[in-house]
């Protein structure tokens, strides 16, 4: 954490999260005026004092400090300010710009795992960084790198060499965090937004958020004490697909809930065979 000035309070949340260096500015022969008293922060962060340069400090000597705590690589979240000082000073490698959307690092704190074969405590093993979208923050839409732990079993005879860690909050493999997909359904099934709206604010594909629509509106569709309290059944006829040369007007019946104005269910076709064939699958109770 860059912070000339330290103004940072020995309160704040961000030294609790990990081991946090904060970087502050002194002048370079005496003590003056002009220094920063970081002697609040002392015991809650690795204090680095460096020389000050102008309204800011040496991002060199900064770099420097980074390299002998074995820093190899970093990623500058800043204002304008930090950032025109980075650039201005030719120590930038690398400018990515994403255009209005947040990306968020995230990553696991656990150090004791057990292999998931033998249950020997394993070694961590790295990390591999892959990419999710979450639900948007402040009407952008949220990327979430998440620096997945690789872990390694340490018993030689065991089969299970490396694995990458899991969470229920994301599913191997997913394009979306499971938050984010539920939300994505009730967007569509209760607010009855389209699709490809949902997908939109959410930075994915149409399919990507049909799925989730699937996934999780399956298991409401088909919970039996969805119908409870139903007394009184309205039906609506809809055109469902336009004619064709090929094909005539394919349209579709509503089932809704007169009094709690719910769409209960929607069946192919407008015939009385299509109605009497989904109320006849329904207990009579």
């Amino acid at each position: 954490m860059v912070d000339s000035n330290a103004r940072t309070p020995a309160s704040a949340r961000v030294l609790d999260d990990a081991p946090t260096l904060v970087a502050v500015a002194v002048a370079v022969a005496v003590a003056v005026a002009d220094d920063a008293d970081a002697s609040h922060l002392e015991g809650r962060a690795d204090v680095v004092r460096l020389p000050r340069v102008d309204a800011g400090l040496d991002l060199e000597l900064l770099l420097k400090a980074l390299s002998e705590r074995g820093v190899r690589a970093i990623l500058l979240e800043g204002g304008p300010t930090l950032a025109g000082s980075f650039l201005a000073a030719g120590l930038i490698d690398r400018v990515e710009v994403v255009r209005g959307e947040w990306r968020l690092v995230v990553q696991t704190t656990a150090e004791l795992v057990g292999c998931t074969r033998c249950g020997v405590w394993a070694d961590a093993h790295g990390r591999r960084t892959v990419r999710v979208r979450d639900l948007p923050a402040g009407g952008r839409p949220v990327v979430l790198c998440w620096r997945k732990r690789v872990w390694r079993c340490t018993e030689p005879a065991c089969g299970v060499w490396t694995w990458t860690e899991q969470v229920a909050a994301i599913r191997p493999r997913a394009v979306l965090t499971e938050r984010a997909r539920v939300e994505a359904c009730r967007r569509v099934g209760k607010d009855a937004h389209a699709v490809a709206a949902v997908a939109r604010d959410l930075g994915v594909g149409w399919a990507t958020v049909m799925r989730a629509v699937a996934d999780h509106g399956r298991p409401l569709v088909d919970d039996p004490t969805r119908l409870d309290g139903v007394a009184s059944l309205g039906l609506d006829e809809t055109s469902f697909l336009k004619a064709t040369r090929l094909a005539p007007t394919r349209y579709v019946t509503g089932l809704v809930d007169l009094e709690g104005g719910r769409l209960l269910e929607v069946v192919a076709d407008r015939t009385r065979a299509a109605v009497d064939g989904w109320l006849g699958s329904r207990p009579r109770d």
